[in-house]
């Protein structure tokens, strides 16, 4: 069953291309199995009539109304009014037109129904209209052309031979059997002009009454729903009236061919009867067709049937744009949860990062997508219900007589039931593309991680990783970074503007340090507490290459070592981000005087040299943190270019050189300022300088184990 919209997902014969708020189809009429009333639409227009030779078809004109008024009633839940009035504005569908010849007059026949209803359609709105009209009546025509429908090679009689010798019987024989024919050509082709109706003209009807504007008395108006539906229901019916003026047509040129044998056979005494006119009454008089068959129409083409309940079209095209704009922000809304969710597990997984994604696809995304429906759905709901209240429902009687209440309870719950089904798959997808862009990611990281060396990861941790740690340490900073550089850009920004000296990062960054300690430190605490969270599912690769969680005390170590890189990362962050702003706020830089300060104006001097605004609400308490007590921070520079190097060593794998610099680093290094302070682990002390560890040897995955080794 496709559930490509709701609504008309009820058969396999449908298919619907239209978007929420553009109707450019209501639906796609393929089925090759369509019938005389029916296209294959869950008995949306009916079923077949049987062959000529039949039973009685037709009725005298009050009596097919009869007929009609006995066979389908329409039932309203909330107002029965509305279905009677729809009932009113149908009158004359199917077959019955074929009886009682109730043809649709050439004069736009609409604003008849709109003074009728007490307004006027406006200028533009009623050439559209009539637009949608005259295209269906050419459309009609041309096709019934093209496709020789009652062609002449078909048909019995054509002229009166006054040389042939042909018997008055034989006459009526003839005449008879192209009764049967044109019968049998409106049987065969009027479900294909129906198709055309259905799937090239009804969608733009409904885009056009949905946006027509109205003029009463109050002035130019949208429509409301009631006037809508009235108007699409008479309209659409005309419409199918239409179509049995074109088609009688054809039989009326029949009729002109053979009127000398007409003129014969009237004269005649053979009883020949004058509903020659219409061959469908001729077949009845004759016993060709039987009666009941009218009732094989079950609804005007203006109705279908949605789970059991038959409603318009227009109504239909309403409850899909319900349908539809819920899915579209439900899928909207559980986008940023999915990517959240999904970015979380390539940040975090090890290297079974497949296994992790397939178990949150095939167990915690069904969770989901049905706790957010079963919240979300309230909503649509209620607006389906107080909507219901409107409809015009064409419902038959029972068995008895009585006429069935529509179930609306249930007819809520179908639709929601399709509305999850479409969702779930619509999720999924999303959930698929986002797993498939970090599988992606991912395996081309591990990819350019094997040129590295052998070691690299010893070297660069102290213990022999997985390479996936490397790509979670870094999408974790990578996440945190933009939020922290906003912040302090923004500051800085606001400094400068203020009045803070724009001087080069080596007169001020000991004022600015601490402020953008201030404003980060708490990020900084999130971005270490995922990386711990990162550190606690970490494995390490054993020589045999099979994996083995972390133990505690070599989680504590890494732990450790990041914090490290974190704080001495920190400063060189904060240098760009103040000369970023320099060069991006287009403010002289000014010169320092003859001591070496810098030029800040008096208004922005003093403990924090920016104006007098200060860091304010925004900044955070960092007494906690070891903020230097002597003031200002001395930075060195040449200690800077060595750190940096060491980090490019580490990943190169000099180990031995990295241990060098790393002890030249400490005893060289001058006070520094920290965004993360040292831990205190299980009555251990950790610095951020791994040679402080005093703990248990690192067994064989750590650096000096393995160094030793490879010696």
């Amino acid at each position: 069953m496709s559930t490509s919209k709701i609504g008309l997902s009820f058969s396999d014969s449908d298919d619907l291309d239209r978007e929420v708020n553009d109707t450019s189809y209501i639906g796609d009429v393929s089925s090759d199995q369509s019938c005389l009333m029916g296209v294959s639409f869950g008995d949306y227009l009916g079923s077949s009539l049987p062959v000529a030779g039949g039973v009685g078809f037709c009725a005298t004109d009050s009596s097919t109304v009869e007929s009609i008024v006995n066979s389908s009633q329409m039932l309203s839940t909330s107002d029965s009014s509305l279905s009677k009035l729809a009932y009113s504005m149908c009158s004359g569908y199917g077959f019955d037109a074929y009886f009682c010849q109730t043809y649709v007059s050439d004069y736009s026949f609409f604003h008849e129904h709109a003074v009728e209803c007490g307004y006027e359609l406006s200028k533009d709105f009623s050439l559209k209209i009539n637009d949608h009209k005259i295209g269906f009546s050419d459309a009609v025509s041309s096709f019934l052309e093209d496709d020789k429908f009652f062609s002449r090679t078909g048909r019995s009689l054509f002229s009166y031979d006054k040389n042939h010798n042909k018997s008055i019987t034989i006459y009526v024989c003839c005449f008879d059997l192209d009764c049967s024919y044109f019968y049998e050509s409106v049987r065969r082709y009027r479900p294909k002009v129906i198709k055309i109706l259905v799937r090239d003209f009804i969608p733009r009807i409904i885009k056009t009454i949905s946006r027509g504007m109205v003029i009463d008395s109050s002035g130019s108006r949208s429509m409301t729903y009631h006037e809508m539906e009235m108007l699409f229901l008479n309209f659409v019916t005309k419409l199918e009236m239409l179509i049995v003026k074109i088609m009688m047509s054809y039989w009326h040129s029949h009729l002109d061919d053979i009127e000398s044998v007409l003129s014969l056979l009237s004269s005649s005494d053979c009883g020949f009867a004058a509903d020659h006119t219409n061959p469908f009454c001729r077949l009845r008089n004759c016993n060709k067709i039987r009666e009941e068959t009218i009732n094989d129409v079950a609804h005007p083409v203006a109705f279908v049937d949605v789970y059991g309940v038959t409603i318009s079209l227009i109504a239909k095209h309403k409850i899909d744009v319900f349908s539809e704009g819920f899915i579209h922000d439900f899928c909207n809304s559980l986008k940023v949860i999915l990517h959240d969710k999904i970015m979380k597990i390539s940040n975090h997984s090890s290297y079974d990062y497949d296994n992790d994604f397939k178990v949150f696809s095939d167990v915690e995304l069904p969770l989901l997508i049905e706790e957010s429906f079963n919240k979300a759905i309230v909503s649509l709901q209620c607006d389906l219900s107080n909507f219901l209240r409107q409809l015009a429902v064409w419902a038959p009687p029972g068995v008895d007589g009585s006429f069935r209440e529509v179930d609306f309870s249930k007819f809520i719950e179908n639709i929601k039931s399709a509305i999850y089904s479409l969702l779930k798959v619509k999720v999924c997808s999303i959930s698929d593309s986002f797993i498939n862009i970090y599988t992606n990611k991912i395996n081309n990281f591990l990819s350019r991680m094997k040129s590295k060396v052998s070691t690299y990861m010893i070297d660069r941790w102290g213990v022999n990783l997985h390479h996936k740690f490397d790509y979670n340490y870094s999408s974790i900073r990578k996440k945190f970074s933009p939020m922290c550089k906003s912040i302090v850009n923004k500051k800085f920004r606001e400094m400068i503007l203020g009045g803070f000296s724009a001087s080069e990062w080596k007169y001020v960054s000991s004022k600015l340090l601490p402020i953008a300690m201030k404003l980060v430190s708490g990020i900084y605490k999130n971005e270490y507490d995922e990386l711990k969270e990162l550190v606690s599912n970490t494995h390490v690769v054993k020589r045999d290459g099979t994996f083995v969680k972390l133990d505690e005390t070599y989680k504590t170590v890494l732990c450790v070592k990041i914090m490290s890189r974190i704080n001495k990362e920190f400063r060189d962050f904060v240098r760009l981000c103040w000369i970023d702003v320099v060069n991006s706020t287009n403010i002289p830089t000014p010169l320092p005087d003859s001591a070496g300060s810098s030029s800040c104006p008096e208004s922005a001097k003093g403990d924090h040299c920016y104006s007098s605004e200060g860091v304010g609400s925004q900044v955070v308490n960092v007494e906690s943190h070891p903020v230097c007590e002597g003031g200002d921070v001395q930075l060195n520079e040449l200690g800077n270019l060595f750190e940096s190097f060491m980090d490019r060593l580490v990943s190169d794998g000099n180990y031995s050189v990295m241990r060098s610099i790393e002890e030249l680093m400490g005893s060289s290094s001058c006070s520094s300022l920290e965004i993360l302070p040292d831990q205190s682990v299980s009555g251990r002390v950790f610095s951020s300088d791994k040679r402080s560890f005093s703990g248990p040897c690192l067994d064989e995955y750590s650096t000096d184990s393995y160094k030793k080794k490879k010696k």
